[in-house]
């Protein structure tokens, strides 16, 4: 992204510090990277307004893969390549800018975000020195989803840059001697192939891993392997002009029409390349209207600070919402969108360019020890937010425990990114091994996942092992997904696994838009379907439920009384009675079904029968609807029947 062409060859930083004009200097391609920060910008504040401004990082990775290719191929063929020299001038670029911001974020975050969300930033710093980003944010979830909450999820287009680098210098280095440009299309096939391939199995991984993207870069790639031939450059001469209105036709449609439920990136992204890849191919030749516009000089001057302003502007969004100033009025998003252009223009002009040009760490030697010396630091940063899970030394007492339940709960990577990478098509998990002769599957929503680890804990003193559902789909077909796709294979999984008991949990009524007869249909259809296959049905009534448990809305509204929210039993009630009266029926219809009921353990006498959200210092709630490890261990007598039952069939 931060590609600023030519500048990594010598004599051009030494022509334009001279005030000479350098002839391979190209403003449209400027002008185009002004267009793809605009859109990133513009879709940023204003999502609705340009559905697709999140392609602009896809047209920077046909520039990078343009302007890189053309300077590696001159250099491999004139045998002034060295890789050492490659890498250093990428980290003049890049890092210094990048650590200037990472570092400003994490300190900001100090005093904007609360524990949880902190410790989520500072594990994404962690991921900056390595270039890893794109792999974190992988792992951590899709990257339209809880996107607010992440203020440096935008750096995942530098992991995929970064690791493009370190591998696209040799395979030009292979190719010096050859056209190139043959063995790249195959390469890009094979890519794109892989993009299509993983986008029914884990559309994510497609979205943020170099393999399923190089295509973009590799695009790029091809036009400036196909400028070396002289009957390519006639051909681009001839045409310039209408090659020029289908790449901007193709681009703009793209920023305006393409939306997140599109399914991107597959063969969606084919609009953004292709665009990008007719403007740079047309543009070569001077006298293209498109070229003109393209070379507009606010438009250039956009383009010359973009990667600075890529990197500023999402976490001044960001932060913005977090401390409830923004939430899209028009005045506030043109004065976020100033102060993020006058942070970029300010790293451009006192940081990026006087680095790039030498005025200061001018040897590779102070250069290296600078970049290493601010990544330490960054992997401090991160270290102390993520061990102190973030930060939560900034409070005391009450509020630190209400602030860190969070951290005692179920994660988001349900069955673990391993599994799920080395098993994509696998709808059951396993949890727990050796347990035990025994097996019992947990399955449901994340209301089931959230009981998987005291269920294990159960299972080691019981002596059974304990399997989950590696999707968060409910047993029953709220979509075409979760019902067809998902269903059926955890049907022979509890076939061939040998599962004598399976809990379905989740959150049954109100959270889904389904007409009731429909999901009571469902859910006795597939109890039927398991109780076929030999196995035991326990159906669990969810959780009380209430806003107040939310640990950080409790915290923030609380207004200095810190103690646990009570919902009134009689509230809970009235959902919890029509789960029971729904589970009983099927339990009336079908053998070997039970009903289990966590309320009395979680509405406790004590409590003059309401049900609270923690009680002394410990919280049982991460979130309104959530339990935590804590809350889900006092309610574990709730599985004392599955227990027994499980004990007694050993």
């Amino acid at each position: 992204i931060a590609n600023r062409y030519p500048a990594p060859m010598a004599h051009t930083a030494r022509q334009r510090e001279a005030g000479r004009p350098d002839a391979s200097y190209r403003p449209d391609i400027d002008g185009l990277r002004g267009i793809a920060v605009l859109g990133v910008l513009i879709f940023h504040l204003f999502p609705h307004a340009m559905t697709g401004g999140f392609v602009g990082v896809d047209v920077f990775f046909v520039i990078s893969g343009y302007l890189i290719t053309r300077i590696l191929r001159r250099q491999t063929r004139d045998g002034s390549f060295r890789f050492r020299d490659f890498m250093l001038r990428r980290l003049r670029r890049l890092s210094l800018p990048l650590v200037a911001v990472v570092v400003t974020t994490w300190c900001v975050g100090l005093t904007v975000l609360l524990p949880e969300n902190m410790a989520g930033l500072s594990e994404s710093v962690l991921s900056q020195p390595v270039a890893l980003q794109n792999v974190y944010f992988l792992v951590d979830g899709d990257y339209f989803r809880r996107a607010a909450h992440k203020p440096l999820l935008h750096t995942w287009s530098l992991g995929v840059e970064e690791q493009f680098y370190l591998l696209w210098p040799w395979l030009l280095v292979l190719l010096r001697r050859r056209r190139g440009w043959p063995e790249l299309l195959a390469l890009m096939a094979l890519s794109f192939g892989l993009n299509l391939m993983l986008m029914p199995l884990s559309p994510k991984a497609s979205f943020f891993l170099l393999p399923s993207r190089a295509w973009e870069l590799g695009a790029g790639g091809l036009v400036a392997l196909l400028e070396e031939s002289a009957r390519y450059r006639e051909a681009m001469r001839r045409a310039a002009l209408p090659l020029g209105v289908v790449g901007a036709a193709c681009t703009g449609a793209s920023l305006m029409l393409i939306d997140e439920s599109m399914g991107f990136p597959g063969f969606v992204a084919l609009a953004p390349v292709l665009g990008t890849t007719l403007l740079i191919a047309h543009g070569a030749h001077e006298g293209s209207p498109v070229r003109r516009a393209l070379s507009w000089r606010p438009l250039v001057g956009i383009g010359l600070v973009s990667y600075s302003l890529y990197l500023w502007h999402w976490p001044v969004i960001v932060f913005a919402r977090r401390r409830g100033l923004y939430d899209g009025e028009l005045a506030v998003a043109l004065l976020l969108a100033l102060v993020s252009v006058g942070l970029a223009v300010g790293t451009y002009y006192g940081l990026e360019t006087p680095v790039r040009r030498r005025r200061f760490l001018s040897t590779g030697r102070s250069l290296l020890v600078a970049v290493l010396a601010s990544f330490a630091l960054v992997a401090l940063l991160g270290l102390v937010g993520v061990r102190s899970q973030g930060a939560a030394f900034r409070y005391e007492g009450v509020a630190r425990q209400l602030l860190t339940a969070p951290f005692d709960a179920a994660d988001d990577k349900r069955c673990g990114f391993l599994f799920r990478v080395l098993h994509p098509r696998a709808q059951v998990c396993q949890l727990s091994h050796g347990q035990g002769e025994r097996r019992v599957l947990l399955w449901g929503n994340s209301h089931a996942d959230m009981w998987s680890h005291t269920l294990v804990e159960l299972g080691r003193e019981a002596h059974f092992d304990v399997f989950l559902n590696a999707r968060n789909c409910r047993p029953t077909k709220d979509s075409a997904f979760c019902g067809g796709r998902v269903q059926e294979p955890i049907l022979q999984a509890i076939e061939r696994e040998g599962i004598e008991d399976v809990v379905l949990a989740a959150t049954w009524y109100g959270a889904y838009d389904r007409p009731d007869e429909e999901l009571e249909a469902e859910l006795e259809d597939v109890v039927a379907a398991i109780q076929a296959r030999g196995s035991r049905v326990w159906l669990l009534v969810d959780v009380p439920s209430d806003p107040q448990f939310d640990p950080e809305r409790r915290y923030r509204e609380a207004a200095g009384d810190l103690e646990f929210h009570v919902k009134e039993r009689a509230a809970h009630d009235v959902v919890r009675h029509r789960e029971r009266a729904l589970f009983e029926g099927i339990a009336r219809r079908i053998p070997d079904v039970y009903v289990l009921d966590p309320t009395d353990t979680l509405c406790p006498e004590a409590q003059g029968g309401g049900c609270p959200g923690g009680l002394g210092e410990t919280a049982w709630y991460r979130d309104t609807n959530h339990l935590t490890h804590a809350g889900a261990r006092r309610a574990a007598s709730t599985f004392a029947r599955l227990v027994s039952a499980s004990a007694g069939r050993r």
